[in-house]
């Protein structure tokens, strides 16, 4: 697991040439809301997009609900589950 996928805090969310890296890396493709490309989405959208795409690719998405993060499962990973404080990550906040 990628150590910045246990905060969402950590800086690589606000570096856009760092998240493709990370995207490249995983072999990983992400869904983003509201931005069509990654450099334009704000830090808070670009690690929800990552975590997800992240835990889709190693089978923590709910059973029941496959469009769903298993967050018993992606806790124990060590995945952060925490909610965006999405003014405060972004470059005006």
């Amino acid at each position: 697991m990628p150590p910045a996928l246990r905060d969402r805090l950590d800086p690589v969310w606000a570096d856009h040439a760092a998240v493709s890296e990370l995207v490249a890396a995983y072999g990983l493709t992400l869904s983003l809301r509201g931005a069509s490309l990654l450099r334009a989405a704000p830090p808070w959208a670009r690690f929800d997009s990552f975590r997800k795409a992240w835990c889709q690719a190693n089978g923590l998405m709910s059973d029941q609900w496959p469009d769903r993060i298993d967050q018993r499962r992606a806790r124990a990973a060590g995945v952060d589950l925490s909610g965006s404080a999405r003014y405060r990550l972004t470059e005006k906040g």
